[in-house]
């Protein structure tokens, strides 16, 4: 088990290799953006993000995906399964984070609530994610829909989901730009 993080592996190494996380060595950058990474598969899965790429295709109803981690997770949608459980209340779940989210809804007796804008969240991740985008002062504009986010992984997302059919002609140079909000 990580002393760090907590994570538990399963071999002594995969432990080393996990280690780098931690090191704060991330030789391995991407030629697109500023992201750096301290192993090449992790900066080879990101580049997905730039490309589109999704090599991993689910058998049953054809979708595809940058990871084979998430099309396992994905085939769990077809089969049912749910082999994560709430300790509390035993709901199972089919990923490991839906069950994360909702082990929160036991740990808080009151709701989490944007004072801001009057959303309510089950998960504290989600609710200190939104906090932030109403302090932040850097978005990230859909050139093609004029729609901000504040991460630029949702900007890129929101692109691929939205408006990948549409003819690269049709497309500025650059489809995002980063904002600086007075």
């Amino acid at each position: 088990m990580c002393k760090i993080c907590g994570k538990v592996l399963s071999s002594p190494s995969s432990y080393y290799v996990h280690m780098k996380v931690h090191s704060g060595n991330k030789p391995f950058g991407c030629t697109q953006c500023e992201a750096t990474f301290c192993r090449k598969a992790y900066l080879e899965v990101h580049m997905r993000t730039h490309t589109g790429e999704r090599p991993f295709q689910c058998e049953h109803c054809e979708k595809r995906f940058t990871q084979k981690s998430s099309l396992n997770t994905h085939k769990r949608s077809h089969t049912g399964e749910k082999p994560y459980v709430c300790d509390v209340c035993n709901k199972r779940f089919s990923v490991k984070n839906y069950l994360i989210a909702h082990r929160w809804t036991h740990v808080t007796e009151k709701e989490l609530r944007c004072d801001e804008c009057c959303m309510v969240f089950s998960s504290r991740n989600q609710y200190l994610t939104h906090i932030r985008s109403h302090i932040s002062d850097t978005t990230y504009e859909c050139f093609v829909c004029g729609k901000t986010f504040v991460k630029e992984c949702y900007l890129i997302r929101h692109q691929h989901k939205l408006h990948k059919r549409r003819s690269k002609a049709d497309l500025p140079s650059k489809e995002h730009t980063l904002l600086k909000m007075d």
